[in-house]
């Protein structure tokens, strides 16, 4: 996972990216 973080984190934000792959409802809570 440390591997593809670092790949989309050029693209965007960890903490949406992750938040995004763990549990998209997450964004809405944050």
């Amino acid at each position: 996972m440390r591997a593809m973080s670092g790949a989309i984190s050029t693209i965007a934000p960890p903490s949406i990216t992750f938040t995004n792959f763990v549990n998209p409802d997450g964004i809405k809570e944050d």
